[in-house]
């Protein structure tokens, strides 16, 4: 049996340790059915949940995409404490590398794709804070979402 001396165990603990620190805010999983690629992600907080899960998303999209380089659906799923099932984006067809792009400029190839009565209002928050001047597609999206579900008056809230 090959045993780690004590200091090398304690480094690789506290490493492991800062991982999921660091990591502790959201966690994703990814999968692959067919041509679609999904990437479900779930964050720790409900403050600032849609842009919070940018970075890990990407960072998940872009090892699926090394993976399954043929992929020609995503969608990003993302969830938080007071949305379990959140909101949800996605891309078909523009499928080009994701290798280097920015959280920001990757979520901007997506478009709204709905989610539950609590996430669609999240979305809209988001959207009014300022989200808007940087994603106005995707703004526009959760405007439609808004009205045809009916819940604008719960966006003051």
């Amino acid at each position: 049996m090959n045993l780690m001396p004590s200091r090398q165990i304690s480094a690789a603990v506290l490493a492991l340790m800062t991982t999921l620190t660091s990591q502790s805010s959201a966690k994703a999983e990814d999968w692959f059915i067919g041509n679609e690629a999904v990437i479900n992600v779930k964050v720790q907080s409900d403050t600032d949940p849609i842009p919070t899960s940018f970075s890990l998303a990407l960072a998940q999209s872009k090892k699926l995409q090394k993976a399954y380089p043929n992929a020609s659906k995503w969608l990003v799923n993302i969830g938080w404490p007071s949305a379990l099932t959140g909101v949800q984006f996605i891309l078909k067809g523009n499928t080009a590398s994701f290798q280097g792009a920015s959280p920001e400029g990757w979520i901007r190839r997506f478009s709204f794709n709905g989610g539950s009565e609590q996430g669609i209002i999240e979305a809209a928050r988001w959207c009014r804070r300022g989200a808007i001047n940087d994603y106005a597609n995707i703004c526009g999206d959760v405007e439609k979402h808004v009205d045809s579900r009916r819940v604008r008056h719960l966006i003051f809230q």
